[in-house]
């Protein structure tokens, strides 16, 4: 359900929290004037950004709503290197929250890595054309019970289109 919102939230509460802490430090050594020039709405983005990608894994897309939700494009930069060194710490520590999930509902699919070689193969060196058939055979939108039946006894697979006009053999 909806976790894109709490995973905002949450991140940009972290990355105020990491504002105030290096404003403090910086307070700490002297440095009053770069401690002035800490920017909390920055660090909130920012912040905001690592925690969805770290737990969802998604790069770009969230690097594109981030930006285009603040409008701020001088974060460009900085919000790549985070939502990237995001994605390198969740993959190194576990699954990604919508995998979990995936996972947690018994949703049949099929990862890319348990592909075989030989399919990845195929997929990679085939063209659609080298594959599909010139022979198309077509069913009216109200085709006879004869017709349907001779249709799947005469062809081997059993996904035919459907026009709305004859079309012309040959």
């Amino acid at each position: 359900g909806g976790t894109m919102v709490p995973l905002l939230t949450m991140g940009s509460a972290y990355g105020r929290l990491c504002a105030k802490i290096v404003t403090l430090a910086l307070g700490a050594m002297g440095q009053d004037q770069a401690a002035q020039n800490i920017s909390y709405a920055t660090y909130a983005v920012i912040g905001a950004a690592s925690l969805q990608s770290g737990a969802s894994r998604m790069t770009l897309s969230i690097a594109v709503l981030v930006m285009e939700t603040c409008g701020a494009l001088e974060l460009t930069i900085p919000l790549m290197i985070t939502i990237f060194f995001a994605k390198i710490v969740g993959d190194w520590t576990g699954t990604g929250l919508y995998d979990a999930y995936i996972a947690l509902k018994g949703v049949p699919y099929l990862p890319e890595d348990e592909i075989s070689y030989e399919q990845k193969m195929v997929s990679e060196k085939l063209d659609v054309q080298e594959i599909m058939t010139s022979d198309l055979v077509c069913l009216p939108p109200v085709p006879t019970i004869g017709r349907v039946v001779q249709v799947l006894k005469t062809c081997k697979h059993s996904a035919f289109p459907v026009l709305e006009e004859e079309r012309e053999e040959g």
